[in-house]
């Protein structure tokens, strides 16, 4: 039982995810409007969030997920730097 309530809470999570991530992109901004700093919501997304269901539905979008902001990073470079491997590994 143990079990099924971790895999029920990660499909939350995913589900989650997913939802707040197209909320991000579609009803928030616009997907390469930079702020101050010059990053794109991409920037905040990847470091904050399991990002995997944004590669997705990035893929599906084909936006341009290697915009750098004002000191030449990109969100590639902002998920490398919160440490998670596996989506460094797809959109690598």
């Amino acid at each position: 039982s143990s079990s099924s309530s971790s895999s029920s809470s990660s499909s939350s999570s995913s589900s989650r995810n997913e939802t707040v991530v197209r909320y991000l992109i579609v009803y928030v901004s616009y997907i390469d409007k930079v702020n101050k700093n010059g990053k794109t919501p991409l920037f905040n997304v990847c470091k904050s969030i399991n990002v995997s269901a944004l590669v997705k539905y990035l893929n599906e979008l084909e936006e341009d997920i290697i915009k750098e902001n004002f000191v030449y990073r990109t969100p590639f470079h902002e998920t490398c730097r919160s440490g998670n491997t596996d989506i460094v590994k797809i959109i690598s």
